[in-house]
Order: C-alpha cells, then sequence, then structure tokens
C-alpha cells in the first residue's frame, strides 16, 4: 500500500509547487515593486524550497518601499547624488503618510535620560535678535537688519529651494522623558527623518504663495562622509536649471548629548502646545580655502528670519549661531542653515516647528 500512496504524495507536492511557481511569474509580471529579475529570481527560488510560504515572501518583498532604517556607514564617497525634477520631489514628498507610529517599549536598562530645556537669550543683540558670535569679527545687528537681502522675489518660477544634506536625522516618536541607548537617531523613512520638517516649511511657504522645490534625496546614507559634496551638487544644478531661486533651506536637527548620557531637549511652549527649539546657523568666510564673499548676504536673511521668529513666536528661536563654517553657504546669497530641535525632541514638535518657521519665513520674503 505505501508504494501506492508515496507516488500520490509527490504527484500532489509537485502539482503545488508547480502552482506556485506559475502564480509567481504570473506577479513578477504585472507589479514592477517585485524589483530586478534577480530579486524575481531568488522569490521563485524560494518556493521551490517553500512552496506554501511564497505568498507571504512575496507580499514582504512588494511592500518594501523604503531601505531598512539604519544608522549611516563612515565612508569617504563622496560622487553626487542626481538632483530630482520639481514633480518627482513632489510626488516623492505626497506619497508619506503624516501618521506618526507608535514607539516600541524599551526595557528599564536601554533607557536614557531626556532633560527638557528652554534655551535663554544670549549673545549680542539688538531689539528681538540676539547673535552669538564666535567668528572673531566685528558685526553690526541693527545694521545688518536695515539692510536689505540680495532677494528679488519679482522674478518668475521657484524661489526657494529646501535640500537635506543629513537627511536621516531624527526624532523620539513620543514623549517618554527618555530615548533608548541600543538605536541610533537615524531613519531613512522619509516620513520620520528631516523631509518630514521640510514638507511642512513648503506647505506654509506655497501656502503663501511662494514656489518651493523640495530635494527628499538622501545624501548621509549609505554614506555619511561627503553629505555635503552630494548635497552641494544638488543645490548647483538646481541654481543653474532654476535661476529663480532666491533662497536655499538646508534642513537639519542638533544634537546635545551630556558627559553622563543625559540627552538635552530644547522645547519652547508655543500657543499652549510643545515645540521645538529652532536655531539658525549662518557662516562667514575664514581661512579654509573656500572663496565665499557673499557671507554678509546670508546673514542679513537670516537675521531677518531671526526677528520674525522672534517677534510671531518668542522663545522659539535658540540665538542665531555666527560662526567661521560654509555648509554650502558660498553656492548662494540666500542660503540659511535650520537646526530644528535635537534627537530627544520629538517629531511632533518639530514638525510644529517647520510650520511656525515656514509661516515665519514667507512673511520675511513677502515683505521683501
Amino acid at each position: 500500500m505505501e508504494k501506492h500512496k508515496r507516488p500520490k504524495k509527490l504527484k500532489k507536492k509537485a502539482v503545488s509547487t508547480v502552482a506556485a511557481v506559475l502564480s509567481l511569474l504570473i506577479l513578477c509580471a504585472v507589479v514592477p515593486s517585485l524589483g530586478s529579475v534577480a530579486d524575481q529570481l531568488s522569490i521563485l527560488s524560494a518556493a521551490f524550497l517553500l512552496p506554501e510560504g511564497s505568498g507571504a515572501l512575496f507580499e514582504s518583498r512588494a511592500s518594501s518601499k523604503q531601505p531598512p532604517d539604519a544608522a549611516p556607514q563612515t565612508s569617504s564617497a563622496s560622487s553626487a547624488t542626481p538632483a530630482q525634477t520639481p514633480a518627482q520631489s513632489s510626488a516623492q514628498s505626497s506619497s508619506q503618510s503624516s501618521e506618526i507610529p507608535a514607539p516600541d517599549e524599551v526595557p528599564q536598562e536601554n533607557r536614557g535620560p531626556i532633560s527638557e530645556e528652554f534655551f535663554e537669550n544670549s549673545g549680542d543683540n539688538y531689539g528681538s535678535v540676539w547673535i552669538k558670535n564666535s567668528t572673531g569679527r566685528t558685526i553690526d545687528i541693527k545694521n545688518i537688519l536695515e539692510t536689505k537681502p540680495t532677494v528679488d522675489m519679482s522674478t518668475e518660477g521657484p524661489k526657494v529651494l529646501i535640500v537635506h544634506t543629513h537627511t536621516t536625522e531624527s526624532y523620539e516618536l513620543a514623549d517618554r522623558g527618555y530615548y533608548d541607548t541600543t538605536v541610533t537617531a537615524r531613519r531613512t523613512d522619509l516620513n520620520l527623518n528631516m523631509v518630514r520638517i521640510g514638507n511642512e516649511i513648503q506647505k506654509q511657504l506655497e501656502d503663501a504663495g511662494i514656489g518651493v522645490i523640495h530635494d527628499t534625496e538622501i545624501h548621509d546614507y549609505p554614506a555619511y562622509n561627503g553629505a555635503y559634496n552630494r548635497s552641494g551638487a544638488v543645490v548647483t544644478a538646481m541654481l543653474e536649471q532654476y535661476p529663480s531661486i532666491q533662497v536655499v533651506l538646508d534642513v537639519h536637527r542638533d544634537a546635545i548629548t551630556r558627559s553622563d548620557g543625559t540627552k538635552v531637549k530644547p522645547t519652547a511652549v508655543i500657543n499652549g502646545k510643545k515645540a521645538a527649539q529652532v536655531m539658525i546657523i549662518s557662516g562667514c568666510e575664514y581661512d579654509n580655502g573656500v572663496s565665499y564673499p557673499n557671507w554678509e548676504q546670508n546673514l542679513r536673511l537670516a537675521a531677518r528670519v531671526q526677528q520674525s521668529m522672534a517677534d510671531s513666536y518668542p522663545g522659539l528661536a535658540r540665538p542665531l549661531n555666527f560662526k567661521n563654517a560654509c555648509y554650502n553657504q558660498n553656492l548662494s546669497p540666500g542660503s540659511i542653515l535650520l537646526e530644528f530641535g535635537t534627537d530627544a525632541n520629538t517629531l511632533e514638535e518639530a514638525v510644529y516647528s517647520g510650520e511656525l518657521v515656514g509661516k515665519c519665513l514667507a512673511q520675511t520674503l513677502k515683505g521683501l
């Protein structure tokens, strides 16, 4: 009897395997998201070994639209990332969900302390504008504010370019008072990293009638080193393609960790709601071999945005950080680097700050 049963089992298994393979061949032909031919063959070979699990394998592969979250790998790579067209940028941004996922539970032994603090004004000031000047130069804040930046808002076409040199910088997903010491605060999911903040700034500017190009390319993963070279190549290409661009925003977040492992969370309460405090960084020409004659134009624009934040939403802005640095600001006389909170702030707080800064920037540009 067993001699007669065994061929039936083998026949049944063969039929099951052939059916699974034929099903996957059809799916691979009609679903582009399955990727390359090599990916498809990998799935098909798995079907021969595990025909009953082939459906689950297909669903997992087809739904994987983003690379896994990971810390950037240190590398000397510096090749430029191709710039996106405005249509590609808009489509990629709008495809992201606005829902913030709930964070995983963290064991007690992996919880690091967070200190929520309000950063007071310090440095030199004129009126509501405070500047921390570490350049060694003497600056006249009153004169800087009264001198109009070289920004022409009368031309046709997009006026603002938003980039993210350190795109994968990210935040806490909930206000829990601690962070997970076993993970890095970097994510490749565009809904959870700096692109999300850029989306909010873009929305506020466009609502005010100001055209925006938003570069959503990831410049710091998988290679972290060379990120400024890659984002700089995008800025250069976009300025050539769209000479109407007057302002370049490089949107980041800060990170402040004390020697005991405590992460500092700069927070302000604006209209009854927590917001991540924001710091503008404006650089100037110094002895690093980079010609940077237009640094004062950048500072004039930065100081006006700083004034708008201070007047409209007191406490939102940390003192403007004026330092010997470049950060690709030599590429345009309307360049600003913005730091939205730290990795201890929540994504919700940073998004709210993006809304407020977007409104202040729109107000500043409309007034020029």
